[in-house]
């Protein structure tokens, strides 16, 4: 599994499961957008722990931001003011799936498999289960479908901070963002297990 599969494209829309923000930031110089979903691969089955979750990822992207030199810092901050670049975070406990979506003009590219977007994945040290469709409609279609219906339902909008803070206020925390900016109430589905499957429970709106 090589990064090299990214060559050739101006687009990205990834799903992944493992938070590796370095590697995430090094993408935002291949492409001209970039479109990052962050699961959990745990089990939120709290809501304070959608909250830590939440908070600790926003914090991790902070620092990474934070890290880089004061014109990239900015380039990236305006990006993703432009919407241009765009970062969710999960609320639910959702699919374990990795979707990586890859579009330039009329080119589309679908990888799925095991590999997150991070350092270890495409290190080429530990082995990795990959499936490319090129110009493949009908896979286009689904995965397209089904990374859209997790960006859409179960995930809140990272947004940038004072990149002067040394930590995420509670009240900055995506979820809580959401719910502030809301008209019609914000709902946070929360798994509970049963002897024979796992069902989304409302909890808290």
């Amino acid at each position: 599994f090589s990064d090299r599969l990214f060559d050739g494209f101006s687009s990205l829309r990834v799903l992944t499961y493992s938070v590796s923000v370095p590697m995430v930031v090094r993408m935002l110089n291949r492409f001209e957008t970039v479109e990052c979903v962050f699961g959990y691969e745990g089990v939120l089955d709290h809501f304070s722990t959608i909250l830590a979750w939440q908070k600790y990822f926003s914090e991790h992207l902070l620092t990474a931001l934070k890290s880089l030199e004061d014109a990239r810092q900015q380039f990236i901050v305006e990006k993703m003011l432009q919407r241009q670049i765009m970062f969710y975070v999960v609320k639910d406990s959702i699919a374990h799936s990795k979707i990586y979506l890859l579009e330039n003009g009329f080119r589309r590219r679908v990888i799925v498999g095991s590999a997150n977007l991070s350092d270890r994945a495409f290190s080429g040290k530990q082995a990795e289960t990959i499936v490319v469709f090129d110009d493949d409609e009908r896979a286009w279609n689904h995965y397209q479908r089904e990374y859209e219906a997790v960006r859409q339902s179960a995930t809140n909008q990272f947004t940038p901070h004072d990149l002067t803070q040394t930590e995420v206020a509670f009240q900055d925390i995506p979820l809580l963002q959401d719910v502030q900016n809301s008209k019609s109430g914000v709902t946070v589905f929360v798994n509970v297990d049963t002897a024979t499957a796992t069902l989304p429970t409302v909890v808290r709106t």
